[in-house]
């Protein structure tokens, strides 16, 4: 998105509020407007199921009303606002520790909201001084609740299996979100659509108009795409293995010791295929955008096209993270060297 600037999701939700912060794929900005599809989410919470929830639940659940209170009269408050200065946060229930993860559990119980971020820390609030007037709160039945993941899931993916879908947004047990998709397919607003990869026939789901759209003829684009690890398009990892023979994972959460594409590695896509991974970082000090490792698939053959491509996608990327230049550090295989150095040289 480029004309996207930071500031611009304080807007939405502290301002406009039209986002909010809560489960989804993980911990995301959903839209307002998909609240009330949060709420059985958040009574799971409320009576806890799994065994961390509930240890979590026993261990600082007596302060959890305490913080609660203060947060009633006081107004919106951050984790720092519990913690003195003065203490040495070391055998206190007002404890760093403890407070963060009772407001945590009234965030996930649905009790408290993050009304917005000052400086990326959380401000909880009320929901009831949080939610716009306009926001329905009513509890949707199990059957609603499966339909609307359903109905995302094939709007996100506009082609995809059971398992995919169930995975999409992970707030609903796997029955609820079968039993309505048996449901829909079953009166004809799904269809099931068969797949073949090699000698393999996969069942795969769409809506019916998605797949007569999808009959339009298919218009070439010659621009370089860098993905987010969080987009649609390749966040289901065994998905573009299925479709594109890609292996792709983000490994920020691995040690560095066992990363085998880097820290953040984001996907890179050309025309029709996944072409390489980019792991890079922005130098805020410098203004550089720091290409640590640009690596291409194995088979990629870039023809005479690439080249300005990549360097119209790089430039336009640098400058969307307020950087000045790009610098390509590191690059695989080898015999595309010159190709990138030729990016840089213009």
């Amino acid at each position: 998105m480029p004309q996207y600037e930071s500031q611009d999701l304080h807007q939405a939700q502290a301002m406009q509020k039209r986002i909010f912060e809560y489960w989804g794929h993980a911990m995301s900005f959903l839209p307002m407007a998909d609240y009330r599809y949060s709420l059985p989410y958040k009574l799971h919470f409320s009576s806890p199921y799994g065994n961390w929830a509930r240890e979590q639940s026993e261990k600082y659940g007596h302060i959890m009303e305490p913080t609660l209170q203060r947060i009633r009269e006081e107004g919106p408050l951050a984790t720092k606002d519990f913690v003195s200065e003065e203490t040495d946060h070391r055998g206190t229930w007002w404890d760093w520790r403890p407070v963060k993860m009772a407001l945590e559990l009234l965030f996930w119980q649905g009790k408290l909201m993050v009304a917005e971020r000052r400086k990326f820390q959380k401000i909880y609030d009320l929901p009831e001084r949080v939610l716009p007037d306009w926001v329905d709160t009513s509890m949707p039945s199990e059957e609603e609740l499966g339909r609307f993941l359903v109905q995302r899931a094939l709007k996100a993916y506009g082609l995809a299996t059971e398992r995919e879908i169930v995975d999409h947004l992970r707030v609903a047990e796997k029955n609820i979100i079968t039993a309505a998709l048996k449901e829909m397919n079953e009166a004809g607003k799904v269809i099931t659509v068969t797949v073949k990869t090699g000698e393999k026939e996969l069942a795969y789901y769409a809506f019916p108009e998605r797949l007569e759209k999808g009959n339009a003829s298919f218009v070439e684009n010659n621009e370089v795409f860098i993905f987010s690890p969080f987009d649609n398009f390749c966040i289901q990892r065994a998905r573009m293995k299925t479709f594109f023979n890609f292996d792709y994972a983000l490994e920020c959460y691995l040690k560095p010791e066992q990363r085998t594409f880097g820290y953040f590695a984001l996907p890179l896509f050309w025309k029709e295929r996944f072409i390489g991974k980019m792991d890079a970082k922005a130098d805020r000090k410098e203004k550089a955008l720091l290409i640590h490792h640009l690596q291409f698939e194995e088979d990629f053959k870039p023809d005479e096209t690439f080249q300005p491509a990549l360097h119209r996608k790089l430039t336009a990327f640098a400058k969307f993270q307020d950087c000045e230049h790009f610098v390509v550090e590191k690059i695989s295989p080898v015999r595309n060297k010159k190709l990138i150095q030729s990016v840089q040289d213009k």
